[in-house]
């Protein structure tokens, strides 16, 4: 736990990897079982460039979890902090589980516009070009502990791809929010989330043994 509070506060994540690799949904890929390893409080810490981009991970995390804060909102990068310190504030809050969201990178390419006009002062065609970065896609990783082990080693790793179809108009913030609605809708279908309120397979299951118990 406390090289990991150390890692979180230095905004660094830690290259541990848990069992094989398999892949979930499309462009989403995991480390390690997800079966009800989301459970009661949780933690989120995010590396990110900006303050909006935050915002937008927060803001997923609070309409899908009933009980979320922000590491940023209690720590910052830069201040040294006793662990004790670190240790109280996770008794106090009753953190159960701790998730690590890191954007690792973000590709473009670059494509060139032309434009052109006939001058009749220059009794010519005139041609302009100009050029625009366009966003290919981006890589997230979410890295999941939780206190069964004292937050010891993460329970799963997972590594999405988010993919921007909207050529020049394709924005980072924008399939940020994409990925990251698909990467929860993906920990909710396949049990991550221990509160049955959150855990969809989980639910349907229940749901066949009811109607098998009941003969419908």
């Amino acid at each position: 736990m406390k090289n990991l509070l150390k890692g979180i506060l230095l905004f660094i994540l830690l290259p541990q990897i848990c069992n094989a690799q398999k892949m979930i949904d499309g462009d989403i890929y995991l480390y390690g079982k997800l079966d009800s390893i989301i459970k009661g409080k949780i933690l989120v810490s995010y590396k990110v460039k900006d303050p909006e981009t935050g915002i937008i991970v927060m803001t997923r995390f609070e309409k899908n979890c009933d009980s979320v804060i922000s590491m940023q909102d209690y720590f910052f990068p830069g201040i040294s902090y006793r662990q004790g310190e670190l240790d109280t504030f996770m008794k106090d809050n009753n953190i159960k589980t701790i998730i690590l969201v890191d954007l690792i990178d973000v590709s473009s390419h670059t494509e060139s516009f032309g434009t052109s006009f006939y001058s009749n002062f220059l009794k010519s065609r005139i041609t302009s070009v100009s050029t625009t970065n366009v966003l290919d896609n981006l890589r997230l990783t979410f890295e999941i502990y939780n206190n069964s082990d004292n937050f010891n080693r993460p329970k799963a790793i997972i590594y999405a791809d988010g993919k921007n179809g909207f050529g020049q108009l394709g924005k980072v913030n924008g399939t940020l929010k994409r990925t990251i609605d698909k990467i929860i809708d993906t920990l909710e279908y396949e049990g991550a989330f221990g509160t049955l309120k959150m855990n969809e397979k989980k639910r349907k299951q229940l749901e066949g043994m009811d109607e098998y118990i009941n003969g419908k």
